[in-house]
């Protein structure tokens, strides 16, 4: 039963208040990430990060619902044949987008000229693209096996209801 009460106030309410936090937080910064100001290659990378962390802190913060304050069956089947896998691979998308970033940040100082003439030369979007897609297709490569873990199980109640359970 403690275990029950501290997981509410942890995973329900305390997750959700902090996604709240950072998911404005990442909001703030994209528009001033995105500006011409801002405009760099990594710049651009900080808001794929910071996009990807929102619909990670979107899919957490709907798990805690779904898990801890209500819910719904609709959002069982959701969890069940999407949301699941779609959680890990923004995860693992976010995860990669980080290391693109340690990679280009690598690039401008072991080779700063050479960097700095191939970043004037080359489209800024065209880049951005070259970083993002191959961790999209690769998070989705990557996570094709949660498809498998999941199974929804229809479990009829001694009042003749129908409760959905899903399980890994």
């Amino acid at each position: 039963i403690q275990y029950v009460s501290i997981a509410w106030w942890l995973e329900g309410l305390i997750q959700c208040a902090m996604g709240a936090v950072g998911f404005t937080a990442n909001c703030i910064a994209i528009p001033i990430l995105s500006s011409k100001e801002m405009s760099s290659i990594f710049n651009r990378l900080l808001v794929c990060l910071a996009v990807l962390d929102n619909i990670f802190i979107c899919c957490s913060v709907s798990e805690g619902i779904r898990k801890h304050l209500y819910g719904h069956i609709y959002h069982e089947y959701a969890f069940g044949y999407f949301l699941y896998q779609f959680h890990n691979m923004v995860l693992c998308s976010s995860i990669y987008i980080t290391v693109m970033l340690a990679l280009e940040r690598y690039r401008a100082v072991w080779r700063p000229i050479e960097y700095h003439n191939n970043v004037n030369v080359h489209n800024l979007n065209k880049r951005v693209l070259s970083y993002v897609i191959p961790v999209v297709l690769f998070s989705i490569a990557f996570n094709i096996p949660k498809s498998f873990e999941m199974t929804v199980e229809y479990i009829a109640d001694r009042d003749d209801v129908n409760n959905t359970i899903v399980s890994l």
